[in-house]
């Protein structure tokens, strides 16, 4: 288990690198002030009042949180391949840094305006906060639908103990998958030897037990060959364009 461990993910993921890595930075950071920008800027406020000592947190928590947040801040623009999960590195620090500046904003305004214009500001913050990201899940509802629905038939057309084979959905959940790596993204697969790969895949879609198989835009990015098997051996699933079955 230790070597495969180290061959399929440790290795995998050193070996993992995005063309166009500026892009893909300047990308991510935008679409993360676009959906958390008043957070951000809270943060940022409450790291000013932490470094100023305008604000206090309980002795050595204000180093952790700072040394973390620079340290995870940093590693986005040192590590090779940046994607959307390493922000949730850093955002625990930030909502702590953007609780700070909120509670000295708090205690700015109660000093100037009455207790009802100060819980006006509080609601104001808290919304400019919640709201942009809440829309965006209100957005990808359809889609989380979609996938309910492709899970639903995942599962009508396969048996526990049956193996499902699949890029990147993992909307085979329940069931175990085809293939020693359980999803092969564009970056994984940039990553392995495509004959190495091609031979593996079509060894493991030649199992019996591989019922199922998902066919998503990753897929179109194997071998032919493999594709091809994939067509053969696997009708469509009437009522959906993602899944076919044996």
């Amino acid at each position: 288990m230790l070597r495969g461990f180290l061959a399929d993910v440790i290795a995998a993921n050193l070996a993992m690198d995005i063309p166009n890595l500026g892009r893909f930075r300047k990308y991510f950071l935008l679409a993360s002030l676009r959906e958390n920008g008043a957070m951000l800027a809270l943060g940022a406020f409450g790291a000013v009042l932490l470094v100023r000592r305008r604000r206090s947190l309980p002795a050595g928590l204000g180093a952790i949180v700072g040394a973390s947040l620079l340290a995870s801040f940093a590693g986005y623009f040192l590590i090779k391949p940046p994607l959307r999960q390493y922000f949730l590195s850093f955002l625990p620090q930030i909502a702590v840094l953007g609780a700070l500046a909120l509670a000295h904003l708090i205690g700015l305004l109660r000093e100037r305006f009455s207790a009802p214009m100060v819980w006006v500001a509080v609601i104001v913050a808290v919304a400019a906060c919640v709201v942009p990201p809440a829309r965006g899940v209100a957005e990808r509802y359809e889609s989380r639908s979609q996938q309910s629905d492709v899970l639903r038939r995942v599962l009508e057309a396969s048996r526990p103990g049956d193996r499902v084979f699949d890029c990147w959905t993992g909307l085979y959940l329940t069931r175990l998958p085809a293939y020693r790596y359980f999803y092969l993204n564009f970056d994984i697969q940039s990553t392995l030897d495509r004959e190495a790969l091609e031979t593996d895949l079509l060894r493991a879609l030649r199992n019996p037990e591989v019922r199922v198989a998902i066919v998503d835009a990753n897929c179109a990015n194997l071998p032919r060959s493999v594709l091809a098997f994939i067509r053969k051996d696997f009708a469509p699933l009437p009522g959906t364009k993602l899944v076919r079955f044996r």
